[in-house]
């Protein structure tokens, strides 16, 4: 048993050794003792469910929920156990629910089944079949009630077109009958809604920073063709960095990037990572999920492969791939939004006035100067004619320009 003082960790083995082993008086033979499960009562009693292939076995957990509290005993009512143990309660009755043989008596592939009891330690009344056949050789799932919803959580081979080790997780509504007994899971690869605000603002930009070398994903050369490559690169500020990440489907973005307003582009007869026009093929769209530690995992929906920085290169230029997962830094990326404000002015030899509007802040920015360039200043002024902040512009010549505000102490970087 693992424990911390916070959901993240850092843990730490609470016992030195297995709370439960085949050497514990009343638990399974053998290697039997897997894929234990803790429900927590209403009065905060603890209990804990585990076992395999036919072989299953319960117990009450002291309040320190690192020792058992009492006998271990057989739940009685399971049929067809095969493992994944599961218990909820809802309206006074507790749910056990496992992955179970088939009907052929096989257990690969698995179905999960369930019982009711009144009581958390059985015995138990069996009810057949929750969900059947999920893709995948074994079906384990769990099951949650959150803000009055319920939702059934399983794994299946979906998203690896059949490959049994390769498990996605998938989510479906959990819905009951008024006897209280639970109606088959309907599944589908549409899920469940969003509860919460969406993932990524729409209307705002975003920087890919690779957790390995702290560098940002941009466009080569800020090329705004077809076909441009994709580097990572020290933060420059440029709109070649930034990105508009615009969700096409649940849980799935196309990446479109500032500069050029074109898509991030998986190349399926290579590695290579490029920009494209949008045409919404499944190379262009990516489906971003946790990493840890507040990073991402960008992971092409056309391949199924990740995101990476060539060979986990720290350098600036650096070719940014795409290559099956392996679990590396090099695969995490940071997704930052873009907070500082930016305006795009013409500056031509004649004295210029622009608006510059940024949260709280309303004022004008001056550009003054005579001639093919400029030599006095940018002048930055606030609504009431107060001169707030000038730069020399010195050999500037007449174009288009991009002013940056940023808070002070990156400035000063």
């Amino acid at each position: 048993v693992a424990v911390a003082d916070s959901i993240l960790g850092p843990y730490r083995d609470a016992l030195g050794k297995p709370l439960i082993s085949n050497k514990t008086p009343g638990a399974c033979p053998g290697d039997d003792n897997i894929d234990p499960a803790v429900f927590i009562d209403d009065d905060d009693q603890a209990y804990i469910y585990w076992g395999t292939d036919r072989v299953v076995r319960q117990a009450k957990l002291k309040s320190n929920m690192i020792e058992i509290d009492g006998p271990i005993t057989t739940p009685q009512g399971l049929n067809r156990f095969f493992e994944a143990s599961w218990v909820h309660k809802r309206n006074g009755i507790y749910y056990y629910s496992y992955a179970a043989y088939n009907s052929s008596g096989d257990n690969w592939p698995s179905n999960i089944d369930y019982a009711i009891s009144s009581n958390p330690l059985g015995p138990w009344e069996y009810k057949g079949t929750l969900n059947s056949y999920a893709g995948t050789g074994t079906n384990h799932a769990g099951i949650i009630e959150f803000k009055g919803r319920w939702y059934f959580v399983y794994h299946t081979d979906y998203l690896s077109e059949g490959v049994p080790w390769e498990r996605s997780v998938q989510i479906n509504y959990l819905y009951y009958n008024d006897d209280g007994s639970m109606k088959k899971i309907v599944q589908d690869t549409v899920g469940v809604e969003s509860i919460g605000p969406a993932l990524f603002d729409e209307n705002a930009f975003y920087r890919f920073k690779a957790r390995h070398s702290g560098k940002l994903m941009e466009v080569t050369d800020a090329s705004t063709e077809n076909h441009g490559t994709i580097q990572q690169n020290t933060d420059n500020g440029s709109f070649a960095q930034q990105w508009k990440i615009v969700e096409v489907e649940r849980g799935v973005y196309q990446i479109i990037n500032r500069n050029s307003n074109l898509a991030l582009d998986a190349v399926i007869s290579s590695d290579n990572v490029i920009q494209y026009s949008y045409w919404g093929g499944k190379n262009q769209r990516w489906k971003i999920t946790g990493a840890g530690n507040g990073s991402y995992y960008v992971v092409n929906k056309g391949n199924n492969r990740m995101l990476e920085v060539y060979y986990a290169e720290i350098t600036d230029g650096s070719r940014i791939r795409h290559w099956g997962f392996n679990g590396e830094t090099c695969q995490m990326w940071d997704i930052i939004k873009v907070e500082s404000d930016t305006v795009r002015i013409n500056i031509t030899a004649n004295t210029a006035r622009q608006e510059l509007i940024s949260g709280q802040m309303l004022g004008e920015i001056l550009f003054s100067g005579t001639g093919k360039n400029f030599s006095n200043a940018v002048k930055v002024f606030d609504l009431k004619g107060r001169m707030v902040n000038s730069t020399n512009t010195s050999k500037i010549n007449s174009g288009y320009y991009i002013i940056h505000k940023q808070p002070l102490h990156e400035l000063r970087r």
